[in-house]
């Protein structure tokens, strides 16, 4: 718990992610988890169809993608699996640069034809290898 608990603050997650509470007669503190809290061991950061096609087309395209970059540090840092998706790429083009330059060298990219990354067969394959 130590250590989850200084990652996040590493990351600056620390605060949000935690709180803590005094128990009544005694003299330690004991952090306890928020009942909303994502469990790490369950969890993954789904980047979905982040695409150069869209840059015109979705407001805000570049801060979005880089804070899509921050988030995908902070995946790292907690070890988070990532699963990044592209919608029909050879029309579409690949996901952003921003995006690529912070993914781990290993990074799978799972291409798709369907709309939903819920109808890929290969998107549930690696939720499922993931565990989550």
């Amino acid at each position: 718990m130590r250590a989850l608990n200084d990652r996040l603050k590493f990351v600056g997650l620390g605060p949000i992610l935690m709180s803590s509470v005094r128990v009544l007669k005694c003299s330690f503190t004991v952090n306890m988890l928020h009942q909303n809290t994502l469990e790490l061991t369950r969890s993954a950061l789904a980047i979905i169809d982040m695409q150069e096609a869209f840059r015109t087309t979705i407001a805000n395209f570049t801060a979005t993608a880089e804070r899509i970059a921050i988030m995908v540090q902070g995946a790292k840092l907690l070890g988070l699996p990532i699963l990044i998706t592209e919608q029909y790429p050879k029309g579409l083009g690949h996901t952003a640069p921003e995006i690529i330059a912070v993914l781990p060298a290993s990074q799978d990219i799972i291409e798709k034809t369907t709309f939903s990354s819920c109808g890929a067969q290969p998107f549930h394959a690696e939720l499922e290898r993931a565990g989550v």
